[in-house]
């Protein structure tokens, strides 16, 4: 009779929590990937139904909050003709490269301007909500993805920094729709649906498996720790030992018991030195690695 092996790692499914105010956008996303076996997507429009969702991780685990960065004001403050494109005044076989970045930076500062007279950066205010929540609530298992065309690109230094710092990562959104709306071209070659899913499927997924990868290196550098905690501990012991053989009388028919007690003292704090050395290379090379 023939046995089948189990897999050593069977296929994930994976949780995606995904936070849209537009409940359109929200439903087209999770129709998107409704036939991905390794994705369960869940859908929140509102803050307090996301944070609700969150209170549940213990027994139903989220791997990933995706936010949409942006989201459309309730009113638009401008109409369409009020949109003024910005015109440089550079001349590019002249110009030097300090002129060509600042020309960037005023471009940037247009599109930023105009963008919110139509859009919300609702995903800042979500993601700052997330991060005190997560650390209230001391989660430090889920991974917050920032889903957007432009928002890294367009987004503040000072809050990029902001959301690196606390490990929230930017997931791949297609500009497909935005490039059909603007264009107005018939002619205009237009990426399938199952293409568009595919490449946001492998952004997702990467960003998960940075926070997998990131918890199996720090738990590896933890037990690295508690087991040179432990071979510092039987150094004291060793060491306390021999002290006490070698300043009293005790005799218990063993020959050169204080130096057989030194000797294993300097035993143990070898292989404790050896085990501290090992956890400080292992945490300068996750210093040295952004796996967020």
């Amino acid at each position: 009779m023939f046995h089948w092996k189990k897999e050593k790692h069977p296929q994930v499914k994976h949780t995606i929590v995904y936070f849209d105010t537009d409940k359109d956008t929200a439903g087209r996303f999770e129709s998107r990937h409704s036939t991905n076996k390794r994705l369960d997507i869940e859908v929140c429009s509102n803050i307090s139904e996301l944070l609700s969702r969150i209170d549940q991780h213990p027994t139903k685990p989220i791997d990933l909050i995706l936010i949409d960065f942006y989201s459309k004001l309730p009113v638009s403050q401008c109409s369409e003709r009020e949109v003024e494109s910005y015109k440089s005044s550079l001349e590019p076989e002249k110009a030097s490269i300090t002129e060509v970045i600042m020309d960037f930076q005023k471009h940037k500062d247009h599109i930023n301007q105009q963008i919110d007279k139509v859009w919300l950066r609702e995903g800042l205010n979500a993601a700052d909500t997330l991060i005190d929540y997560f650390e209230y609530k001391q989660i430090d298992d889920i991974q917050i993805g920032m889903y957007s065309m432009l928002g890294r690109r367009l987004i503040a230094s000072k809050d990029a920094s902001r959301l690196q710092s606390k490990g929230v990562v930017w997931v791949w959104k297609s500009k497909d729709g935005l490039l059909k709306e603007c264009a107005n071209d018939a002619h205009l070659t237009t990426v399938s649906e199952e293409a568009v899913a595919n490449s946001e499927f492998d952004s997702i997924h990467s960003a998960i498996l940075s926070k997998k990868l990131r918890g199996i290196r720090v738990s590896e550098v933890i037990g690295d720790l508690k087991d040179a905690r432990t071979s510092h501990l039987l150094t004291l012991f060793a060491l306390v030992i021999s002290l006490i053989f070698n300043f009293s009388n005790f005799d218990f028919g063993i020959g050169h018991l204080d130096w057989f007690g030194y000797m294993s003292a300097l035993i143990v704090l070898f292989v404790s030195i050896k085990g501290v050395y090992k956890t400080l290379s292992k945490l300068k090379a996750l210093s040295s690695r952004n796996f967020t």
